[in-house]
């Protein structure tokens, strides 16, 4: 129950902290997100550190010689005790014995100094080595974080450059369709007008061909109509003679020779037609 209690605090927290990061200002907020980079960018140097494949072989070289610093100064403190009871025993009982064991001691003792000198200085180096390989792994470390951050905004610009690219393409390719529909209809309107004035000029010289055919057969109807006429003037003025009273019989006088008929008015030539416009 009391475990239980305690998720649910945890729980009621987190949201309370989540809604007050909410409601933190605009700069707030931008230097909250600055400071996550930040770290963010921190850790990802300290792991590349970590990793450094050189470092670690010396941080485990500088590790063992500092064990083995501490056990030889453990080991030397046991012989200056060991040395300094040696010696008050010889000096106490003042016999060879316990001399040569003193001397014994205090020779360890020395030896232990000596290699304990030597542990460190290849200590002090192996510290110095780190170091500078530690310093190399961060130079290295932000050159790499660096060439991200670079990579990155020129992604960024390439994506930015490309929405550029999209809205000028788009505002050229409006301007273009409206030049476009300009010259179109311009060269709609011209071919119109031409195709006007050749169909005006086809009207005419239908126009024309029909006056002439109407002309043509008029003359026709005028050639086919004149013996017509003619006959009917002839029969017309027979029948006029026919009712005419009789005169008084003359004798009769000797037959004139008749006259020859006329020939028909030959019909008129067909009127050529206009040649065409």
């Amino acid at each position: 129950m009391a475990t239980a209690k305690k998720k649910a605090m945890g729980k009621k927290k987190v949201a309370v902290r989540k809604a007050q990061a909410q409601r933190k200002s605009p700069a707030k907020r931008k230097a909250l997100a600055k400071r996550k980079v930040q770290s963010k960018k921190a850790d990802n140097q300290s792991a590349f550190i970590a990793t450094s494949p050189a470092l670690v072989k010396a941080s485990g070289v500088l590790e063992r010689l500092r064990k083995s610093l501490a056990a030889e100064r453990r080991a030397l403190l046991k012989a200056r005790k060991k040395s300094k009871s040696a010696r008050k025993v010889a000096a106490r009982t003042k016999k060879a014995g316990d001399k040569r064991m003193a001397k014994a001691a205090t020779a360890a003792s020395a030896r232990f100094s000596l290699r304990i000198k030597m542990l460190g200085e290849r200590v002090a180096v192996s510290t110095r080595r780190v170091s500078d390989l530690t310093e190399a792994a961060k130079v290295k470390a932000a050159q790499l974080a660096a060439k991200e951050q670079i990579l990155a905004k020129r992604a960024e610009l390439a994506a930015a450059a490309e929405l550029a690219k999209a809205k000028s393409m788009a505002v050229q390719a409006e301007k273009w369709m409206k030049a476009r529909a300009k010259a179109d209809s311009k060269k709609l309107s011209a071919l119109e007008r031409r195709l006007a004035k050749r169909l005006k000029v086809l009207e005419m010289q239908a126009l024309a061909k029909a006056k002439a055919a109407e002309k043509k057969l008029e003359g026709k109807l005028k050639a086919a109509a004149k013996p017509m006429v003619k006959k009917v003037t002839t029969m017309a003025t027979r029948t006029k003679a026919k009712t005419k009273p009789k005169a008084k019989v003359k004798p009769k006088a000797k037959a004139k020779p008749k006259a020859k008929a006329k020939p028909k008015a030959k019909a008129k030539p067909k009127a050529k037609a206009k040649p065409k416009a």
